[in-house]
This record gives C-alpha cells, structure tokens and sequence, in this order.
C-alpha cells in the first residue's frame, strides 16, 4: 500500500485531517495499526465517535491482513492441524508380520499412544520381536513411496546376522566344549 493510501485510510478510520495521519503514520514508521492505536491516545479526551466504535473492528481488520488472527483463530488452527495428523495416524498402519504371516495390523495412532503410556514395555517387545523373526511395516497412503520400510527391512537383516553370528559362536563354543571334555574322557582311559 502506498503512502497516500495508508493516510486517506487512516484519516477515515480514525476520524482525523490528512496533516494528522501522516504526522502519526510517520511517528510510528508507517505501521497502519500503531499510527491507530497512537491516534486513539491522543484522542481520548476529545469528544471523537470514531475513537471507540472503529477500535475493534479496525483492531482485528489490521490483525487479521498479518496473519495474527485472534485467539481463537490460533485455536481452531491448533484444532485443525491436530485433526489434520489424527487422520493421517488413522489411515496409515503399521504391521506385524513372523514367517510371512501377519500377526497384527493397527492404526499409527493406536502404536503412537501405545508408545507414550506403556514405552518401557512395547519398545523391548519390538526389539524382542526383531530376534524372533518378526517383521514391521508401515502401510498406507503416506507410506506408498517412501523409504521407511527399506530401513525396516535393514534393521531386520542387521538383526538377523547378529543372531545368526551369535548362533554360529555358540555352535563354534559347544563343539570346542564337546571336544575338550572328550579329550578329557581318552586321557582318563
């Protein structure tokens, strides 16, 4: 808006001389709202009928062209963002699958608040569940073109070679045992 905009607008809405908008529009860096709020001081004494009936109006008019809505324009923006992530959590899922069975299948938002209340006991189940050849994936349409369930699969191959290392010392350890305890068994002969 240009300088000779901004004063013939103030001067209308605060009920003022041209030489009186642009005295308070220049005091206050030419911010619209400030030079009104600036006026509206100045005027509070006088008998002006604009002082009071445009303050609201002219208040949430200029707040509102910011982006500074009203409280409970930030609310219903919370509320709608919030409902926004809910539906989103409601038609994505996450899945459970050992042997090339699925086991369970659940909402995000269900394996969201199971992880905020009872984390201490899903999340060593998860990573029990690793061990046990049990497979997780995300599904849905957020989940169609993305990478997650790549790195799920990772994570479950790296599982599954630790185990499978684990196993072969073990194997290794058992028959070292098994030998030493036979020769053992010769010498005593």
């Amino acid at each position: 808006m240009e300088q000779f905009e901004m004063v013939e607008k103030l001067k209308t809405k605060a009920g003022v001389t041209a030489e009186e908008a642009k005295k308070a529009l220049e005091e206050n860096g030419w911010d619209m709202l400030e030079s009104f709020l600036y006026l509206e001081k100045q005027t509070k004494g006088e008998n002006n009928p604009n002082s009071y009936s445009t303050y609201y109006n002219y208040y949430v008019e200029e707040k509102c062209k910011k982006g500074k809505g009203s409280f409970g324009d930030v609310i219903r923006k919370i509320f709608k963002f919030l409902a926004k992530i809910i539906k989103i959590g409601n038609e994505n899922n996450f899945e459970i699958e050992r042997k090339g069975e699925h086991l369970l299948k659940m909402p995000i938002n269900v394996l969201v608040l199971l992880l905020i209340f009872a984390f201490w006991m899903v999340f060593p189940l998860i990573i029990l569940g690793l061990f046990l050849d049990t497979k997780y994936y995300f599904t849905g349409p957020l989940f169609a073109n993305k990478n997650v369930n790549d790195v799920m699969e990772n994570a479950s191959s790296h599982i599954n070679k630790v185990k499978e290392d684990i196993k072969r010392k073990h194997q290794e350890h058992k028959e070292k045992h098994e030998s030493d305890v036979e020769v053992k068994v010769e010498d005593e002969k």
